[in-house]
């Protein structure tokens, strides 16, 4: 188990991953992980996190984003 500091810049929160992690997940700088409830243990406030494959990506963006960028 690892324990990691919650950093704010803004109005967005970072969770810095261990190296450990990202080896193990096999992701890199500028990849995806997909972060989802922990259906095993739902009454634990645990998380299971796993590497986004590239179709899984795709143009989904942030759904809880009314202006998507791109222009005014």
């Amino acid at each position: 188990m690892f324990t990691v500091k919650i950093v704010k810049e803004g109005f967005i929160f970072f969770v810095r991953l261990p190296a450990a992690i990202c080896k193990k997940l096999g992701v890199r700088a500028g990849d995806y992980v997909e972060i989802s409830e922990c259906s095993e243990f739902p009454d634990n406030d645990m998380v299971c996190i796993r590497k986004a494959e590239n179709e899984d990506v795709g143009n989904k963006g942030n759904t809880d984003r009314n202006n998507k960028g791109g222009g005014l």
